[in-house]
């Protein structure tokens, strides 16, 4: 019963926040609501929604360290921007990534701890990049236009290497290259 509380508080806040995100869209936002509860454990957990210029972003927190779903939605039309899971801190299975017209336009499956993989940055130094996922970038109609593994430190939106063995296709689906990449080439595309 204390659990379902939390859920109707917790949507309720979701609720709010969207519509203030939608509504103030024009607006300077840099405020914040985080729910905070103890755990079974007694230990302080938390879920946040986080507002920005850029915008909105729901996270939950175990012991201070972002820990399960999360949620960020574009400030100027309250849309889904990305949605993924983070275990202790660390983004984790799979993430999914909007533009603002609500079309899938890349996917990493798979996200895990890169431990053996070392790539080379563009000035010839070796690197150990921190993650590792199996990257897909789609065409506008939804189809895959690449995909591979990808490594990199912060996060594969920003920018990341391409590792192994990249597919390419046409707007139809059909292969038309592929290409490896050994021990890493960087990529910012």
């Amino acid at each position: 019963m204390k659990l379902l509380g939390i859920v109707v508080l917790f949507l309720l806040v979701v609720a709010f926040g969207l519509s203030q995100a939608i509504s103030d869209s024009g607006a300077d936002h840099n405020t914040s609501t985080v729910i905070t509860y103890p755990n079974k454990n007694g230990h302080s957990d938390s879920t946040g929604l986080f507002t920005s210029s850029d915008g909105l972003r729901e996270t939950y927190f175990r012991k201070g360290l972002k820990h399960g779903p999360f949620r960020s939605y574009y400030l100027k039309n309250g849309r889904l921007a990305c949605f993924g899971h983070y275990a202790n801190d660390v983004m984790s299975g799979d993430w999914h990534y909007f533009d603002e017209n609500d079309l899938l336009i890349m996917s990493e499956h798979g996200i895990s701890l890169n431990d053996t993989v070392i790539a080379t940055n563009g000035n010839g130094s070796h690197i150990r990049p921190l993650m590792r996922s199996l990257l897909r970038r789609y065409w506008p109609n939804g189809l895959v236009r690449m995909e591979g593994i990808c490594l990199y430190n912060e996060s594969a939106e920003i920018d990341f290497w391409r590792y192994g063995t990249w597919t390419y296709y046409d707007t139809l689906g059909l292969p038309q290259k592929t290409t490896n990449y050994y021990p890493g080439q960087f990529v910012n595309d």
